[in-house]
């Protein structure tokens, strides 16, 4: 019998103890703190330095020291750039919003769970999900500390590509979530299972790309052969995960959204396209004076119980 994940996440007794815990919420009482936390960033001593190096570097040209000025050119535009190790950070906002708001929604879930709005360094199984992307972003990374230690990102990803006059046009591939788990599995290779449905009306596929020695798998199912395309190189392991309680799940799911899934000898992953972000920052003033911890959870539980139930159900199959 196939175990109720949803419920770690549909349990009235989590919103009960919310509710509690909103009645003392001390980010309500000084939503400016917020305002003030975005507002600070880039800081003003940083400001006043290029300001500076802008003045100095003027002087010295008018002084015909030309080397120097070029010395110094290059140094203002190193400062402007943003470091790695700076720039992909969490801001304040994100910081005043994990702590109040996040942190207490996750240890009602499953206490231990960690929280992160820096970017996740799991591009490697982004590639593998989505293979003709040119970039791709994410945040807000949560590892639950469930016994499968399920993680869980916001992930974007997009490429470019030139209109009939030159231009340099952004095209969005995938805007949704991504639950990973790292484990063993029996499998030999990988296996990866993506839709085929078109790009807003494009012909072309974000997902659509043959991996090295893989073969392509049909199922007997001709509503799951229309609705998804299977790349694998372990014949075994691929019919016997698709089963028909798998395929039946996975055809329910493209009436809702485009999910892809890649499984290998040590990670099974899941990008589903929502077309949004779970657990955004507050980005106004107004967005931070209306948080309540219960109303973020009711807007997202329901989708993580689903998100959090398919990828275990094929857990268990591994």
């Amino acid at each position: 019998m196939t175990r109720d994940y949803r419920n770690v996440f549909l349990d009235d007794q989590i919103i009960i103890r919310l509710k509690e815990a909103d009645k003392t919420l001390t980010i309500k009482d000084s939503p400016a703190g917020i305002k003030d936390c975005k507002e600070s960033k880039p800081s003003n001593k940083l400001n006043l330095k290029l300001i500076m190096m802008a003045l100095v570097a003027i002087i010295v040209f008018q002084s015909h020291y030309y080397f120097l000025f070029i010395f110094l050119l290059a140094y203002f535009i190193l400062m402007k750039k943003p470091q790695a190790s700076e720039g992909e950070g969490e801001s304040d906002t994100e910081i005043v919003y994990k702590e109040n708001i996040l942190k207490p929604i996750l240890a009602e879930i499953c206490p231990g769970t960690s929280l992160d709005y820096s970017p996740a360094n799991d591009y490697d199984v982004y590639e593998k999900l989505l293979p003709r992307a040119d970039k791709y972003y994410s945040d807000c990374h949560i590892q639950f500390a469930f016994e499968s230690k399920t993680e869980f990102s916001n992930m974007t990803a997009y490429h470019y590509r030139s209109s009939s006059k030159g231009k340099r046009i952004y095209i969005e591939d995938f805007d949704g979530q991504v639950m990973l788990i790292r484990q063993q599995t029996k499998l030999r290779g990988h296996i990866r299972i993506f839709p085929k449905k078109s790009y807003k009306g494009e012909d072309y596929n974000p997902y659509l790309k043959k991996l090295r020695d893989e073969r392509e798998i049909i199922s007997e199912s001709l509503s799951f052969n229309e609705n998804y395309a299977v790349f694998a190189t372990d014949d075994f392991y691929t019919k016997l995960i698709l089963d028909p309680s798998l395929i039946e799940r996975l055809n329910a799911w493209s009436e809702r959204m485009n999910i892809c899934l890649y499984i290998s000898e040590s990670i099974i992953a899941i990008a589903f396209d929502s077309k949004a972000s779970l657990f955004p920052c507050p980005s106004t003033i107004n967005d931070v004076k209306n948080l309540t911890l219960v109303g973020e959870y009711e807007r997202v539980r329901y989708l993580l119980g689903d998100y959090y139930e398919l990828i275990n159900i094929i857990r268990d199959k591994l």
